[in-house]
């Protein structure tokens, strides 16, 4: 789009808020680059002072975008950035990477959620997500990194999400990024709203849900 107002990157939640964009009229560059599994891999690098993305399809989106906004690589772009990287936080929770610490009757070990541990496997896991968001903050890059809907799969286990989303939540704070909270579209027990849930599907946000983050983003009125 011609002169966009920000950049939007991520995996598949960012589609809500950029079809909410579209719908909106708003002007912005970019659009989700993989799904949420691809960001707790490594998958970017700072080659000589520039940002590059390890799949070459990621970095083959990541050239089109900094076409688009006449930048070099991301880093060196002067627009704010509005973002969903590593927010697949239930990807995180699931279930069988963490059967080590739950019992037989799916209950999670006492204290464990409180524990060192705990706190140290979610650090490993959200690394790679940290190590992109650091690249941008270390250049100057204003971010805005947007919280997921609060919808956990039968897959996954709640409880771990919530608290590594905390952690990454913590941790993101830390680096300078700013945090937009989706949790005031959640209904008063924590899920999400149904008004705010993509339909057919569990995990994802509708196009309102989007508008709601470009609003907490400064973007909608």
């Amino acid at each position: 789009m011609a002169n966009p107002e920000f950049i939007l990157l991520g995996d598949s939640h960012a589609t809500a808020i950029g079809l909410a964009a579209r719908e909106a009229g708003l002007a912005f560059a970019g659009g989700p680059l993989a799904s949420g599994r691809d960001f707790y891999v490594p998958f970017c690098e700072d080659a000589g002072g520039k940002l590059r993305f390890l799949d070459g399809e990621m970095e083959a989106l990541h050239a089109e975008l900094c076409a688009e906004v006449a930048a070099q690589t991301l880093l060196h772009s002067n627009l704010p950035i509005l973002c969903t990287v590593g927010s697949g936080f239930h990807v995180a929770a699931t279930t069988a990477l963490w059967s080590d610490f739950i019992s037989p009757d799916g209950q999670l070990d006492a204290g464990f959620i409180e524990s060192a541990l705990f706190a140290e496997i979610c650090d490993e896991m959200f690394d790679p997500a940290m190590q992109f968001y650091r690249m941008l903050r270390e250049a100057g890059c204003a971010v805005q990194v947007a919280l997921p809907p609060q919808r956990c799969p039968e897959t996954s286990d709640a409880p771990i999400m919530i608290a590594f989303q905390a952690r990454a939540q913590a941790r993101l704070h830390e680096l300078g990024c700013g945090i937009i909270d989706t949790r005031a579209t959640t209904a008063p027990d924590g899920t999400q709203d149904p008004a705010f849930c993509k339909a057919a599907d569990p995990v994802h946000g509708n196009v309102a849900f989007g508008a709601e983050i470009l609003r907490a983003a400064g973007y909608l009125a």
